[in-house]
């Protein structure tokens, strides 16, 4: 297999250990680079709940139990990663066995818990060097190409995007870097231009909104639970966004995981649906989650299906309620998607156009 970057925390609980961690490791891995990090003391369960996509408030047992000082951030190259089934937190999955393996052995020589975090999959270690010290590990290994020299400078910085993100063009960076997303529309002008007057919110579609909403250091707009709108610190200003993600019935399961599995990448850096699913899941919105059809979408979806060929596509197919409801019917059908009420119950649902024949 493909040699792998992974990552080892030592929290300040554990720091006791960390020569004997350490001598372990270099017998394991070809360590790269080791940092002594201290965050802000006044935000460290803020970092802390981020870094774990938990609300873990100050004095949590978490935080007592790992400690809330500065710890030890250990890279290595894992030049023969190994997988295989563990029992994790979130059951049995496959992981990385030599990193899961070591960071088992360093728990128990630090009295059990916690206190040893480790990385289970190159996924992870890239969401958690993004955060940590604002690489994905392409970028890292080019920048430091040359293993541990001994030495472990000090950092003091709290996660990345914790006191706001620079512009979207940064945080989109670190969304290709750590989870699956996409921008389901409006995304022609983003990331350089953005107004939240002009294009309301960004509407993504994610699998974990909840980890994508730490990951984004978002705050909620509205207290109830099944609302998905949230407040990103970005350039000085709140941009808002929407967390749609994979089941939550604002469209058909499957139609959404197709979505994810099709998309594309953009030559502005973000991942958008492909033409296809972009038409269709467009109208779709426009029809279901709209009492009506807006003005702009009319020119948008001719011109796009006239791109595209879609010749039953016709100017009546959006202003005759019985045409529109045959064309949708008709996609969805050869796909074999169902319309869905949203779980999210501040999303229209076109009742009345379903009731067409």
């Amino acid at each position: 297999m493909k040699p792998e970057l992974h990552l080892f925390i030592v929290w300040e609980q554990a720091a006791p250990m960390m020569q004997p961690i350490m001598q372990d490791i270099l017998t394991k891995f070809k360590v790269k680079k080791a940092y002594q990090i201290y965050w802000t003391p006044s935000l460290f369960s803020s970092n802390l709940s981020r870094f774990y996509s938990q609300d873990l408030p100050p004095c949590s047992e978490k935080e007592m139990h790992c400690g809330r000082g500065p710890f030890f951030c250990i890279i290595v190259l894992d030049e023969r990663p190994a997988y295989g089934p563990r029992q994790t937190s979130k059951g049995v999955l496959t992981v990385n066995t030599n990193v899961f393996d070591s960071k088992s052995l360093y728990r128990q020589w630090t009295g059990g818990g916690h206190k040893i975090h480790a990385t289970n999959t190159p996924a992870e270690c890239s969401r958690d060097l993004n955060l940590l010290l604002g690489y994905d590990p392409d970028t890292f290994l080019l920048n430091h190409p040359m293993n541990w020299d001994g030495q472990c400078p000090v950092l003091h910085q709290d996660l990345r995007g914790t006191h706001g993100w620079e512009d979207l063009r940064q945080l989109f960076s670190v969304l290709n870097a750590t989870t699956d997303y996409v921008v389901l529309r409006n995304f022609e002008h983003l990331p350089n231009i953005y107004s939240t007057e002009l294009h309301g919110d960004i509407d993504l579609l994610v699998r974990d909104p909840v980890d994508v909403a730490y990951l984004l250091n978002g705050q909620k707009v509205f207290p109830e639970p099944y609302r998905i709108h949230y407040r990103v610190p970005v350039g000085g200003q709140s941009v808002l966004f929407d967390f749609r993600h994979v089941g939550d019935g604002y469209m058909d399961e499957n139609w959404e995981m197709s979505i994810m599995q099709n998309k594309t990448y953009s030559s502005k850096g973000l991942f958008t649906p492909n033409p296809r699913d972009y038409f269709y899941s467009l109208l779709y919105h426009a029809a279901i989650h709209k009492p009506f059809i807006a003005p702009d979408y009319f020119e948008r979806l001719s011109m796009m299906a006239k791109q595209m060929e879609i010749a039953d596509f016709t100017p009546d197919t959006m202003t005759d309620p019985r045409l529109l409801k045959s064309f949708l019917d008709a996609y969805l059908n050869s796909r074999n998607y169902q319309y869905t009420v949203p779980l999210d119950l501040s999303v229209f649902f076109n009742r009345s156009l379903l009731d067409r024949s």
